[in-house]
């Protein structure tokens, strides 16, 4: 959504209230306009940009420009609210309401599967109408998806045209495309089969014995007719060693693999009110310090405190009012409950409840931890002990055998 402002509101306005917009002194000396967009301003900046625009809408078309910057601030209050215009201003509003989604991710239910397919939204881009050969195609928005399946990351990506998203805001272009964000039920979906996955995937490679008669389909290329091949699993007795593999890859699906997405795409700096960045991935309050490494799709709650040399690998989830300490390890796909607090060089490899106070590797309960600590220099006395203990015993014992 860009906004032009013309060389008469430059002048009238002059370059130290525009400051906030990036908008320099040399600028304001050749420049006859300015463009700016404003998806790239928090609300504080949109609200003094249309103050602004206010104090000089006795100037042409720029009773137009508040409108715009209006449509902007009621984005930014509820992107569910406003429906698109033009295909240009869909991207910046679907980023916006992605933003706001728990862990930037949309869900799909599969046909293959019909259970609930998550998918991290990576990027969000506005490719404009491109003239080539006396032919302009048309102008579109895409959507990049990522997810993870038995163990690698494959990409996709969705594409919307002026017919898919103008007049409709956003949820309800996303329905009509099969997506929504998360909900009880899509988040109860996923859950339970995570959890199936997990109970199963390690299984999956196994070895067997099997005998009788397996059936082989092959599909033939670019055609519906496929053959289908018996093979005799035994002979003589003997069994064949079977393993089920469940990756049925074609040459497309190979292309598809990638590398797990960066998440630089919601990192992006805006400007606010008074001129200070804010980064637009994390919640406010939030200290972390320098030698931190944050996976992809991994959400940061409010208040926390993330100390130096801590590594949270993808999808993990910290509420509100965490605290890491240095060093910290978590493994991923887990979520740390409100006011939990994790000791240094401790490992987090599962679910840790709200207001536990957690240590060691694998992390488990300070109190605990501190007596196991406690007592770990003294076991080599402690097995001393045993060892002089057992043979007393059996002296004992030795003892009373002879004199019965």
């Amino acid at each position: 959504m860009n906004l032009v402002l013309r060389e008469d509101v430059l002048k009238e306005l002059g370059y130290e209230k525009l400051k906030f917009l990036g908008y320099t002194e040399d600028k304001h000396r050749w420049r006859k306009e300015y463009d700016i967009d404003l998806a790239d301003l928090t609300k504080h900046a949109a609200n003094k940009l249309r103050d602004l625009l206010l104090s000089v809408s006795h100037l042409p078309r720029v009773s137009a420009r508040v409108k715009d910057v209006e449509r902007w601030i009621a984005v930014l209050a509820d992107p569910e609210a406003v429906r698109c215009r033009r295909i240009k201003d869909f991207a910046p509003m679907l980023k916006q309401f992605l933003k706001e989604a728990p862990k930037h991710w949309v869900y799909e239910i599969r046909a293959d599967s019909e259970v609930y397919q998550p998918y991290y939204v990576a990027a969000v881009a506005y490719h404009p109408p491109v003239k080539r050969d006396g032919y302009t195609s048309r102008a579109f928005v895409t959507m990049d998806l990522y997810w993870e399946e038995l163990g690698m990351f494959r990409k996709a990506n969705e594409t919307f045209y002026a017919e898919h998203c103008e007049d409709l805001n956003v949820a309800r272009a996303l329905s009509e495309r099969g997506y929504s964000i998360e909900s009880l039920d899509t988040l109860a979906s996923y859950t339970a089969n995570t959890q199936k996955y997990r109970e199963i995937h390690n299984k999956i490679g196994l070895q067997f014995v099997a005998v009788g008669v397996a059936e082989e389909e092959k599909p033939r290329k670019d055609s519906w007719y496929s053959r289908v091949s018996k093979i005799r699993l035994d002979r003589d007795g003997v069994g064949s060693r079977v393993v089920v593999d469940l990756l049925n890859e074609d040459d497309k699906e190979k292309e598809d693999k990638s590398r797990p997405p960066s998440g630089s795409f919601w990192k992006t700096e805006t400007c606010d009110h008074d001129g200070a960045e804010t980064d637009d991935d994390n919640d406010l309050n939030d200290k972390i310090d320098s030698l931190v490494q944050i996976g992809h799709a991994c959400v940061v709650g409010e208040d926390n405190i993330i100390c130096a040399q801590t590594g949270l690998a993808g999808s993990s989830i910290l509420q509100k009012n965490v605290l890491l300490a240095g060093q910290v390890g978590i493994s991923g796909h887990l979520t740390i409950h409100d006011n939990a607090v994790v000791y240094a060089q401790s490992g987090v490899g599962g679910d840790v409840a709200p207001g536990a106070v957690i240590s060691g590797s694998p992390a488990f309960d300070t109190r605990d931890w501190l007596r196991a600590v406690t007592a770990f220099p003294k076991l080599p006395d402690l097995l001393k002990t045993m060892r002089q203990l057992e043979k007393r015993v059996q002296m004992l014992e030795d003892a009373l055998r002879k004199e019965s």
